[in-house]
């Protein structure tokens, strides 16, 4: 039974470094298409394309009280973090852009601390503190 679960773990894993993989990947491609059209348009485009196809999976409950508003809240939000993020990507690398929004997981631990009133483990904070120190040294100005 424990090698079930081992190879269970090592599908997980390997799920989630395909994903990972395809995750940064999809930066050099919106990099690429910046080429082609302004940030606006480009996503205006891949937004409209996204409603359309979940509006078809969600069919008539995405019509149910309350969710239109939340949801609209929720899409102008994550529209203005797209906004930033691939404006951001006009003027520095792949690379550096999926490294940028990698850090925003920093953000767990300090929301955990503010809306949960929950510390982080020692592990964590020296984490958090090591990716704040080297967000720094990657986006300090150059003299």
């Amino acid at each position: 039974m424990s090698e079930g679960r081992e190879g269970a773990q090592w599908k997980a894993d390997g799920a989630l470094v395909l994903l990972t993989v395809f995750w940064g990947l999809t930066f050099v491609v919106v990099k690429d298409a910046l080429a082609f059209a302004d940030p606006f348009t480009f996503l205006t485009l891949r937004f409209v394309v996204g409603a359309a196809v979940m509006a078809l999976i969600a069919r008539g409950r995405m019509f149910s009280p309350g969710i239109v508003s939340k949801g609209l809240l929720l899409g102008v939000v994550l529209f203005v973090c797209f906004v930033l993020q691939t404006v951001g990507l006009t003027d520095t690398t792949p690379s550096r852009a999926a490294f940028l929004t990698g850090l925003n997981v920093l953000f767990v631990p300090l929301m955990s601390m503010v809306l949960l009133k929950r510390l982080p483990r020692w592990g964590t904070a020296v984490g958090v503190v090591l990716a704040a120190v080297g967000l720094y040294w990657l986006t300090r100005p150059t003299e």
